[in-house]
């Protein structure tokens, strides 16, 4: 598969702001020098229950609306194994995946529980009979990278997912 980066036209951008997103720059929400904790693995074959107690704050609006104001405002890329572009805390572009990574944690490639609760409250909404028989990490890469996947398509799941 190969990988393509999708940046935004000012054009595209206008109606975003009356869909709910915050105003403010999406990178002022997370502080590039946050510690990570390279002990907090992803098992890529398993799910996660975002309704465990213990991440009910991983459904925060927020980070859904966080990832999609990212896509929507510094682009989106799709290709195999690809969750961003540029840096990890400042991605110039983002999957889907990299996207909730990022506004759940400020580090596009964090895989915590933050991150798990996310990617299992949208893949609820892919996937609402749970039939799939991929990791919410898998359902959601190869969403994103359908050939005929749109940037719009990701900001708008995106911003579904959040409960408004």
């Amino acid at each position: 598969m190969s990988t393509a980066l999708h940046h935004p036209a000012p054009a595209d951008l206008a109606g975003l702001d009356a869909l709910g997103t915050p105003t403010g720059d999406p990178y002022d929400e997370h502080d590039a020098h946050d510690a990570y904790d390279a002990h907090d693995t992803y098992d890529a074959h398993a799910t996660y229950d975002a309704r465990d107690d213990a991440c009910d704050d991983a459904r925060d609006d927020e980070v859904f609306r966080r990832g999609a104001l990212l896509i929507a405002r510094h682009g989106w890329c799709q290709g195999q194994g690809l969750l961003y572009v540029g840096a990890p805390h400042a991605p110039q572009a983002a999957s889907l995946v990299g996207a909730l990574a990022w506004a759940a944690t400020g580090d596009a490639e964090s895989c915590g529980p933050r991150v798990r609760a996310a990617l299992a409250t949208v893949r609820r909404r892919l996937d609402p009979a749970g039939s799939a028989l991929f990791s919410d990490w898998e359902l959601l890469c190869a969403w994103n990278d359908a050939p005929a996947r749109t940037r719009d398509e990701t900001v708008a799941l995106l911003l579904g997912s959040a409960r408004s």
